[in-house]
């Protein structure tokens, strides 16, 4: 049912779906190479001033708490996922019955980052741009999951009101979540920006997404 209300909102468009018959597709401010399972998106570098929510929002969001900032459209990103033929999952939600969080559901999302620094072509994980608040280390791996955000009320897509596109603590309304439980609690993030591997603030960046392979859940209270 959320699926079919999804490619209700965005028909104008989802004539574009079809990665078996198109190797190439554009959104704006997106690439979609079905070939490859991969989407290219259009983003630069942000200067996180504080803990990190998110890898990625759009302009003049939530850059303070996020390490790329784009023009594309959270909308847009999940169209782009459907044309690599990935479904969205489930957001995180509270059982009242239960009285328990249940954890984002998804299949499983690969991110990339490829940019210019001192002259040298890069292309690396995503996650090597975050390090522990503590220890000043990077994760040695990370896991996404594409959650899908939701339908409002008035029909609108919710992530695009909010800009959330990628999170890396958890957030009912991004695109892309954390398959386990992360509190939002600003004393409960664990990451900042990694500044010894990042570029320059404003430096062009792709953001590289692609279908990974099934991502661990892990049960924690939020």
């Amino acid at each position: 049912m959320r699926l079919a209300l999804l490619l209700t909102l965005l028909i104008p468009i989802c004539s574009l779906a079809a990665p078996s018959t198109q190797p190439f597709g554009k959104l704006p401010h997106i690439v979609v190479d079905a070939k490859n399972k991969e989407l290219r998106v259009e983003c630069r570098a942000v200067k996180a001033d504080y803990p990190l929510e998110f890898l990625a929002v759009m302009t003049n969001t939530n850059e303070y708490e996020a390490l790329v900032h784009t023009d594309a459209k959270p909308s847009d990103l999940h169209l782009g996922l459907l044309m690599l033929g990935l479904k969205p999952g489930e957001p995180i939600h509270f059982d009242p019955a239960t009285k328990t969080w249940h954890p984002p559901t998804g299949p499983a999302v690969q991110i990339w980052f490829e940019y210019d620094k001192d002259g040298v072509h890069q292309r690396v994980p995503a996650f090597r741009w975050m390090r522990d608040l503590a220890t000043k280390k990077e994760p040695p791996s990370y896991d996404w999951v594409f959650t899908g955000s939701h339908i409002m009320a008035d029909g609108s897509y919710a992530a695009d009101a909010t800009g959330y596109l990628v999170g890396v603590i958890n957030n009912e309304i991004s695109v892309i979540d954390v398959p386990s439980l992360k509190s939002r609690a600003l004393e409960a993030r664990q990451w900042e920006r990694n500044s010894d591997v990042m570029p320059p603030t404003d430096t062009p960046v792709t953001m590289i997404l692609s279908p990974g392979t099934a991502a661990a859940t892990t049960q924690s209270v939020p």
